[in-house]
């Protein structure tokens, strides 16, 4: 007796069928996760912060300067 091979097509309601069973899986590591990536981002150092002087003064003054 002869079985079937099984299709390699799958649909879209089986797809969404698929999720919606295993839609823990899914849902458990966002809620977990979301907040602990918050607390850990809130809790990082600030290394970098902008200390920088725009066109203040020419740093040489007998140089060429471009205005």
């Amino acid at each position: 007796m002869k079985t079937q091979a099984p299709s390699k097509r799958m649909s879209v309601n089986s797809l969404l069928r698929a999720v919606q069973r295993r839609k823990l899986f899914v849902l458990i590591p966002l809620v977990v996760l979301t907040p602990a990536i918050g607390w850990y981002v809130m809790r990082l150092p600030q290394k970098y912060k902008g200390l920088a002087l725009v066109g203040s003064t020419p740093i040489m003054q007998d140089r060429l300067t471009f205005s």
